[in-house]
């Protein structure tokens, strides 16, 4: 995997205002998507601590490949209490199936034990009316110190959730669930649905997909979530995103964001052209758009 990009600091936050996540990861400016970075294609984080405020992070992809963006960041707690990085490659065009790739890593640096909720969110364009098909392939890993430690799940949550706009649609170890160990270690579990190509029915597409994960960590240790989830329907169900009249802005929040993406690519029959993915043994690799990634590659 790549390196994580510079740190960013989330010094105030309040109420629902997003603060804008640093992606370039790497490379130079004219490597973003295409636009001025008001208008480039933007996934959304949201972590929660406990019983703290929501943050909410606008991420902005840089594209990779002909047809993919990265969506990657990092976030310290202002006191220092927990540290989260991401990096996801996505595919937003449902044609073949669009696609996303990658994973979360949540460290716990209090001295207590803390419950963190994860969440990102991606637009996809077209949208999908009627209905869609989902598949995928996810893993936990907890990596703990000498003290050993535990992530676990409660009741009513779940570590590892696929999303269809603010519709769950598969939920993997549902709480009460737990891994642990004694000393220093790694505990991992893994699952997958709904392959190998994407055939787990899901709701059209109104605004996009998205990966939630809901679990408690304990102090000193680490959660790690990797994911591979795709989302497939029928071309003749395809319909335009609407697009977005006025800029979204870091001080102007709102529950949905509209963009056009101007990345139109030709839109081709999808019968018999939904991708096939292999079923790892380990952490899901980077397979978007037809080609695999080892895991470790950026």
């Amino acid at each position: 995997m790549s390196q994580w990009p510079p740190l960013i600091v989330l010094v105030s936050v309040s109420g629902l205002a997003p603060s804008v996540c640093g992606v370039m990861t790497e490379g130079s400016a004219s490597e973003r998507a295409p636009g001025d970075p008001e208008t480039a294609i933007q996934a959304i984080v949201t972590i929660r601590v406990d019983d703290a405020e929501p943050l909410h992070i606008v991420c902005k992809g840089t594209e990779f490949g002909s047809a993919d963006l990265r969506f990657s960041g990092r976030c310290l707690a202002e006191n220092g209490d927990w540290i989260a990085c991401w990096n996801y490659t996505a595919d937003l065009d449902p044609n073949g199936s669009a696609g996303v790739v990658g994973d979360v890593a949540i460290a716990n640096m209090s001295d207590d034990r803390r419950a963190f909720r994860f969440r990102i969110d991606f637009p996809m364009d077209p949208l999908i009316a009627n209905g869609s098909a989902i598949g995928g392939m996810m893993s936990a890993t907890l990596k703990m110190d000498a003290d050993g430690g535990s992530l676990s799940v409660p009741f009513g949550s779940s570590g590892w959730s696929a999303l269809i706009d603010d519709d769950t649609v598969r939920d993997i170890h549902p709480g009460p669930f737990a891994m642990q160990g004694t000393g220093t270690g790694t505990a991992m579990v893994n699952a997958s649905f709904g392959m190998p190509t994407p055939d787990l029915p899901a709701p059209g597409v109104d605004d996009g997909f998205g990966i939630r994960h809901c679990f408690r960590l304990t102090s000193g240790d680490t959660a790690i979530y990797a994911t591979s989830l795709f989302v497939a329907g029928e071309p003749n169900d395809f319909r335009a995103r609407p697009t977005r009249v006025d800029p979204v802005r870091v001080d102007q929040p709102g529950p949905n964001i509209r963009l056009d993406f101007n990345r139109k690519k030709p839109n081709r029959s999808m019968a018999g052209n939904r991708r096939t993915v292999e079923m790892p043994s380990g952490l899901p690799s980077r397979a978007v758009r037809g080609r695999r990634v080892k895991p470790g590659s950026p």
